[in-house]
C-alpha cells in the first residue's frame, strides 16, 4: 500500500487529475486548487487511481468501527 505522501506523486499522470493538477500550478483552477501539493476540489481530497482508493472508499462508507459516514463526503471518480 502506498504512503500518504505518495499520493502527491500520483497526481501528474493520474487519467482523472493530471490535467486539473497541471492547471493548478498557477491558482485554483474551477473548484480545484492545491494545498501542500495535495488536490481538493471545494474541501474534499482528490485521490488519484491507488491502493488507497478503494481503502478511502470502503472506510468513508463504513468508517473505523463500521458505523456509516455520509456519503457526500467522499467523492472518486472511475
Amino acid at each position: 500500500m502506498l504512503g500518504f505522501e505518495q499520493l502527491k506523486e500520483l497526481y501528474a499522470d493520474d487519467s482523472n487529475f493530471g490535467n486539473i493538477y497541471k492547471e493548478c500550478e498557477n491558482g485554483a483552477f474551477k473548484d480545484f486548487y492545491k494545498h501542500a501539493s495535495f488536490l481538493f476540489k471545494s474541501h474534499r481530497l482528490c485521490v488519484p487511481k491507488s491502493s488507497m482508493t478503494k481503502l478511502f472508499v470502503k472506510e468513508s462508507h463504513e468508517g473505523v468501527n463500521g458505523k456509516f459516514c455520509n456519503s457526500k463526503d467522499i467523492r472518486y471518480v472511475e
